[in-house]
């Protein structure tokens, strides 16, 4: 929660909130309006707690709203990799039985072929690739596959 806006007087679309909770609680800090053309709206963004420092990022902001925005949404955005992911589940899911040693064999698999792929770029046509890649792999002792039709749709 923070207090109420308190508009600047002679700074366009400049205003001011205390907030109560958070590492910010009780600092003066400085908001903008910005009109975003493109969506035909209003958007707030923070400028910091210096006023000096806020009215020169709001000049920058108004050159550019569109670039402003865009670089607000970009920090919001993190992908992860399917290997941070996957260390993320391990590290903070508690399995019934306690132990995460059965994920991380079943996982072993994918962990080698996605590794480094972004999770938005894991898509139908990239698992399809997997199963084909597992599917080629062969036991060295007898030359058999070592995936089975198991892994495969049922059609």
């Amino acid at each position: 929660m923070s207090t109420e806006k308190k508009w600047i007087k002679g700074k366009r679309d400049m205003y001011t909130k205390v907030p109560t909770r958070g590492a910010r609680a009780g600092k003066t800090c400085y908001w903008a309006r910005v009109w975003i053309k493109s969506r035909q709206e209003f958007a707030h963004f923070y400028l910091g707690l210096k006023p000096k420092a806020a009215q020169e990022r709001l000049d920058q902001m108004l050159g550019n709203p569109e670039a402003a925005l865009a670089e607000r949404q970009q920090d919001r955005t993190v992908v992860l990799t399917f290997e941070q992911a996957l260390a993320l589940f391990l590290a903070n899911y508690i399995p019934r039985g306690g132990t995460t040693v059965y994920y991380r064999e079943n996982l072993s698999g994918p962990r080698k072929f996605f590794r480094e792929c972004l999770l938005t770029d894991i898509t139908s046509a990239a698992l399809d690739e997997y199963v084909k890649d597992r599917r080629a792999l062969v036991r060295q002792k007898d030359g058999q596959r070592r995936v089975g039709d198991s892994t495969s749709a049922s059609t």
